[in-house]
């Protein structure tokens, strides 16, 4: 899925020739890589984050936005996708986004928004639950380099492996001591089932990450 790339929203694209352009016209893209290494690599430089890993995902909701309908049918806040997690390159923070299917744009958290231990985990079901931290006052000097980052003790987790990059490893260490105050957020937790991967075993390290 992630050799294959598309936006929602049109680019303008020009070509230029000795002779002059021939064409400059807003379209749709469509980008095709042929390695994943490319592919990470040009999500993380548009977005000026690295991305860490992704999971994919069979429904994401909210307590404002229940998982199914009054007619029982699966909506949520976004189905059938990936959860991707980026780090800043020059904070080093860490951010969660998926797409919000019925408002059609991209929704972007901030992990140190939620609590660090994972909340409702129910590995039968591939469910569980990220509790949104509340305001407090003097949390900008209470928080912690290990705050800051998603401390959560386990994750499920689709793939085998984890994406990683260390390009900009370097480049961020000199900011491992900024911390964030916590924010308030639209949501009182988010929810998440994942797609099952029956290729996985029960039990193994493959079913579970540890986001750092």
């Amino acid at each position: 899925m992630e050799l294959y790339l598309s936006f929602r929203e049109p680019h303008r694209i020009r070509y230029v020739t000795s002779e002059g352009v021939f064409h400059d016209d807003f379209i749709e893209v469509k980008y095709e890589f042929t390695t994943m290494e490319s592919s990470i690599q040009f999500q993380s430089d548009v977005r000026k984050k690295d991305l860490i890993d992704w999971f994919d995902v069979d429904v994401i909701w909210s307590d404002s936005h229940s998982r199914t309908d009054s007619y029982g049918n699966v909506r949520g806040l976004g189905t059938i996708q990936r959860m991707k997690l980026w780090r800043d390159r020059y904070s080093t923070f860490h951010f969660i986004t998926f797409y919000a299917n019925h408002r059609r744009r991209w929704k972007e958290y901030l992990v140190n928004d939620f609590e660090p231990e994972l909340g409702h985990l129910d590995e039968r079901h591939r469910r569980l639950r990220l509790v949104a931290r509340r305001q407090r006052s003097g949390s900008a000097s209470e928080s912690s380099g290990r705050d800051r980052r998603f401390s959560a003790s386990a994750f499920f987790r689709p793939r085998q492996s984890s994406v990683t990059n260390g390009s900009h490893a370097s480049s961020s260490a000199g900011t491992s001591s900024q911390t964030l105050p916590v924010r308030s957020v639209d949501v009182r937790y988010i929810a998440v089932q994942f797609t099952r991967n029956d290729r996985i075993q029960p039990g193994t390290d493959g079913m579970m990450i540890r986001l750092l």
